[in-house]
C-alpha cells in the first residue's frame, strides 16, 4: 500500500467515525496540507492559546516553547495546537503530525463545530469556523473572504449544500 493509499484508509476511517462525509474531510487535508502528514506552519498573528504554563509543566517544555507549539498548524488536518488544546489534548503537540492523532482530532473539531448549538449545522458554516478558529461561534459563512470554502464547492454541491 502506497504512503498516500494508508493516509486515504486512515482519512476514510476517521471519517466514518466521526460521521464526517469521506469526500469532505478528503479535501480537507489535500486543501490544508496537500496530503503531507509532516505539514506545520508557524501563525505567529494568533493570540488566543490556551493555560501555556499548565501544558508546559505537564509536557516537560518552558512556556516559551508552549507558546510557540500552540500558535503552529500541524499535520494533514493542519489543526492548531491551541484547538488541540480546547479540545482537550494534553500530550506533546508534536504528535500532532501524527495522522491518527491529528485526524480524531480534526474529526473531533468539526464534530463540535457541526453540532455547536444543539442544531445541525451547514457543512460550508462548519468549513468557514473551521477555517477562522476561535470566535467560529460568530462566523458566518458570507465572510468567506479567503474562498476557503469556495475549494469544497463540488463537495458541497454532493452534499446537497451547493
Amino acid at each position: 500500500m502506497t504512503k498516500i493509499n494508508h493516509m486515504i484508509a486512515h482519512v476514510n476511517a476517521h471519517a466514518d467515525a466521526g460521521s464526517i462525509p469521506r469526500p469532505l474531510l478528503l479535501r480537507l487535508v489535500e486543501i490544508e496540507s496537500s496530503w503531507n502528514p509532516w505539514a506545520v506552519r508557524y501563525e505567529p498573528q494568533y493570540t488566543a492559546v490556551v493555560d501555556v504554563e499548565s501544558n508546559a509543566e505537564y509536557n516537560d517544555v518552558t512556556p516559551a516553547t508552549e507558546t510557540m507549539m500552540q500558535k503552529c498548524s500541524w499535520g494533514p488536518c493542519q489543526v492548531l495546537g491551541a484547538t488541540a488544546r480546547r479540545l482537550g489534548y494534553r500530550g506533546p503537540l508534536t504528535r500532532l503530525v501524527e495522522t491518527t492523532v491529528n485526524l480524531a482530532l480534526a474529526t473531533q473539531l468539526l464534530s463540535v463545530l457541526r453540532d455547536s448549538t444543539g442544531k445541525r449545522r451547514p457543512w460550508r458554516w462548519v468549513l468557514t469556523a473551521y477555517n477562522h478558529g476561535p470566535g467560529w461561534a460568530r462566523i458566518n459563512p458570507r465572510w468567506d473572504r479567503d474562498g476557503y470554502t469556495a475549494q469544497y464547492q463540488d463537495v458541497l454541491e454532493e452534499l446537497g449544500e451547493g
